[in-house]
């Protein structure tokens, strides 16, 4: 279970990590201001507000916490991929918001269910530090990638290029899966 709870982790992350890597940089490239690209990342700060309580109200009412978490990852997909096609402010803010909406209760109800299924609490530590391991991995491999792309691809408007939005959707779409996955017995 510890290997499982690992990989949730680790693909939980790499989603943060790879839309918070990629994003200003887009943002940048779309010529949105110093300003405009404060309060399109101040989202998740707006969302810790609200979605986590609304969140953890449907896990201990109506689904079980890995339902809740699926079903947040499954909506995330669309809404990144949705957000790099906006080239406004206003509606990056609003798609972003929304993705933050449905992101940020994950990072609550991860814990919930590494809680639950690790019987040792002196291993969560250790489960737990895949999220950094996750989330340096994307940095490294996004920074890579965009590198070599920056050299092999000189002067072209990556604002543009609409590839670039399927380096974050893997592990949303992944993790999403894990989640509905049957828990061992």
């Amino acid at each position: 279970m510890a290997v499982r709870l690992s990989a949730m982790y680790f693909l939980q992350f790499s989603v943060f990590g790879a839309q918070t890597i990629l994003l200003g940089g887009h943002m940048r490239e779309l010529g949105f201001s110093g300003t405009q690209i404060s309060w399109v990342y101040g989202t998740g700060a707006l969302a810790a507000l609200v979605s986590p309580v609304i969140a953890g109200w449907l896990a201990d009412h109506f689904l079980p916490t890995q339902r809740i978490m699926g079903l947040c990852y499954l909506s995330c997909a669309p809404l990144l991929w949705w957000g790099y096609q906006q080239a406004s402010f206003e509606s990056l803010w609003l798609t972003m918001l929304l993705f933050q909406i449905v992101h940020v209760p994950t990072m609550g109800l991860s814990n919930v269910v590494a809680l639950y299924h690790q019987p040792d609490s002196r291993r969560i530590g250790f489960v737990r530090a895949w999220g950094t391991v996750g989330w340096v991995a994307i940095s490294w491999a996004l920074s890579l990638h965009l590198h070599f792309w920056d050299t092999w691809q000189a002067g072209r408007n990556h604002a543009r290029h609409r590839d670039r939005p399927r380096e974050d959707r893997w592990p949303g779409s992944t993790v999403s899966v894990c989640c509905w996955s049957p828990a061992p017995s």
